[in-house]
């Protein structure tokens, strides 16, 4: 399905969004149909687009039962879906959307480049799958069409299916003959042979003849390969049952193919988005750090010309700048984290600890914060060392951010041997977290309390992305008001 030939659906209540995603989409070369509520959306896929991009904030029907509702129809149900949000963007509404039946889940603002490629390959998924589609229906045809007598036995021996010829050979209806044993439908047939039967059971590869009536039948056995046990059976003289044997290897091998070319497609594509991510990120920094310079140089050598509302404003921008670049280098860390090949070594964990607390020393005194460290100096794990201090820096710096104003830090760091495993934990007397936000406390972006706490939500994200790659753990206790525990779990080296 090319481009120009690919109909899209896109289906969002606001003006501005719904328009900037036709325009992208138009620009891509698609047909573009828009819809603004659930009910129109539902009319309109019953039109047949070649995809739906649907958000899940809609004024009549919620986003999720739209989707439920497409895909429990026969008419629409092949029709991928790509959901999108700019409200239901946490990981438990991704997953929400994505069990409910949707192919695709985009958090919005959505770059138009992620948006084109994510179109896209879910336009060759369903082309894949109608293709699979349609060749099942040609092996079926196909199936039926050989003139030999074939059926399919499973492991209890019972006729699991058989072609428009075994059942003229039997005598038997296909829906009195599928389930029954082998034996009484052979039986039935006028084959009696309990050696044919007993190597029926046997599921090996072999090959004998026998008489019926008049005739004479080549008997092919073969277990069917990732069958479950399954063996095909072909009454027919010798070439034909080569033959068959032959076509039928022909499309699994045909699908085996697709599904590999469908696999590396996908994984190159995910590949090209995570560059892309990095290279947008880094690129980023560069106006943002000139910007912020340019505002320090006007504040330095131009402040006597501003008035006070004017050094304000400029100020703002400084800090708005150094906020911004901060946040593009957490996602380059992030990023960097996802794509880098990391190596393991024995990383003692008293050692990171203390280099970080030397380094940041006047950081923590600056917040008034002590922290105290309490554990055995030779517990060391199997880490990469600068993933390894990213994630205990992160978790240091969160401790002493999250405090009530009225209160200085009081941090603890302890680890412990757990089988293989070590926990290294770091206990807090800040704000804590409430049992409903500690399941997501670690997706990106996640920000809990931004009106009080400066943040950009990636810290934790960091952290959790840094020890999944080293193969370990994250996690959280915490009560309202009674501080937090992160801790993280390596193999112990």
């Amino acid at each position: 399905m090319s481009d120009a030939s690919a109909i899209i659906l896109v289906v969002d209540d606001n003006d501005g969004t719904r328009y900037a995603l036709a325009h992208c989409l138009r620009r891509a070369g698609f047909t573009v149909w828009e819809a603004a509520t659930g009910a129109e959306a539902l009319r309109r896929a019953a039109e047949n687009p070649s995809l739906i991009t649907l958000d899940v904030r809609l004024p009549d029907i919620l986003g999720f039962e739209v989707c439920r509702r497409l895909k429990a129809d026969p008419a629409t149900a092949s029709i991928p879906v790509l959901q999108t949000s700019a409200s239901f963007i946490a990981s438990a509404d991704k997953v929400q959307g994505l069990q409910g039946g949707a192919d695709g889940y985009l958090v919005q603002p959505i770059e138009p480049d992620e948006l084109v490629a994510t179109v896209r390959a879910l336009l060759r998924t369903r082309k894949a799958e109608a293709l699979a589609q349609a060749l099942a229906g040609q092996w079926q045809a196909t199936f039926d069409a050989i003139g030999s007598a074939v059926c399919l036995i499973d492991a209890a021996g019972r006729v699991e299916r058989c072609n428009e010829a075994f059942c003229g050979l039997t005598g038997i209806a296909p829906a009195r003959i599928v389930g029954q044993p082998v034996a009484e439908s052979l039986r039935v047939a006028g084959i009696d042979d309990p050696a044919c039967v007993e190597a029926i059971a046997r599921r090996r590869p072999e090959a004998r003849e026998i008489a019926l009536g008049r005739n004479w039948f080549s008997v092919s056995i073969n277990p069917v390969p990732g069958g479950g046990g399954q063996t095909a059976c072909v009454f027919t003289d010798v070439t034909a049952a080569r033959h068959a044997e032959e076509r039928l290897r022909d499309v699994n091998q045909e699908l085996d193919l697709r599904v590999r070319d469908r696999t590396r497609e996908l994984v190159e594509a995910n590949a090209q988005l995570e560059s892309f991510c990095y290279s947008v990120s880094h690129d980023l920094r560069t106006p943002l750090r000139a910007l912020h310079g340019f505002a320090e140089l006007i504040l330095d050598g131009h402040a006597e010309s501003l008035d006070a509302e004017g050094r304000q404003l400029m100020e703002r921008i400084q800090t708005a700048a150094g906020k911004m670049d901060g946040l593009i280098q957490d996602l380059l860390v992030f990023s960097t984290l996802s794509q880098s090949a990391l190596e393991f070594e024995p990383v003692g964990l008293a050692e990171v600890v203390e280099n970080l607390l030397a380094a940041h020393a006047s950081e923590f005194a600056e917040k008034g914060a002590r922290c105290t460290v309490g554990f055995a100096p030779n517990l060391a794990v199997l880490a990469h060392r600068p993933a390894l201090r990213q994630a205990i820096w992160n978790l240091l710096a969160n401790a002493a951010k999250f405090i009530p104003p009225d209160r200085a830090p009081r941090i603890e760091v302890f680890a412990e041997r757990r089988g293989d495993a070590v926990r290294l934990s770091v206990r807090d007397n800040g704000i804590g977290i409430a049992p409903e936000y500690q399941a997501r406390i670690f997706d990106i972006f996640e920000r809990l309390h931004p009106e009080t706490h400066a943040g950009n939500g990636i810290g934790l994200a960091i952290v959790h992305r840094a020890v999944e790659r080293m193969r370990g753990r994250t996690g959280v206790t915490s009560e309202p008001g009674q501080g937090s525990t992160f801790w993280i779990e390596l193999p112990a080296a």
